[in-house]
């Protein structure tokens, strides 16, 4: 199959244009991450309190914040698995969660957590790392 070459520049022009799309879409994604780069979510099947300490010393903030591990119940709409949502952040002095973009954040729905994990919640919603 032959292709003439106004058919060929205009393929050409077009793929051009995709690509500059792309890269600006990409270039503007990496210039506006670094207002949210500190906060994260994955999902996981299992997770433990060995991943969850790991993630405070990585996302350590100094002395001055204490690390705080939130739990709640969630199912996911377009899954009807049952979830539990692990917020991971830091308190500042008076004990309010620092959620901001400036401030590490992660979330963790995972299906399964350890033993360990679930004792140190108990029966608890919240644990505080001092």
């Amino acid at each position: 199959m032959k292709m003439s070459k106004s058919l060929f520049l205009l393929l050409a022009g077009s793929i051009a244009i995709a690509s500059l799309a792309i890269a600006f879409y990409f270039l503007k994604q990496t210039s506006e991450s670094h207002v949210d780069k500190a906060v994260a979510e994955t999902r996981v099947e299992f997770y433990s309190l060995e991943e969850a300490i790991a993630w405070f010393k990585d996302n350590s903030l100094g002395n001055k914040h204490t690390a705080c591990l939130l739990r709640e119940e969630d199912s996911i709409v377009s899954k009807p698995q049952h979830y539990i949502k692990l917020q991971h952040c830091f308190l500042d002095e008076s004990r309010n969660p620092l959620l901001g973009s400036n401030y590490p954040v992660l979330t963790v729905r995972t299906i399964n957590i350890d033993d360990d994990l679930r004792a140190a919640f108990g029966d608890r919603k919240m644990i505080i790392f001092d």
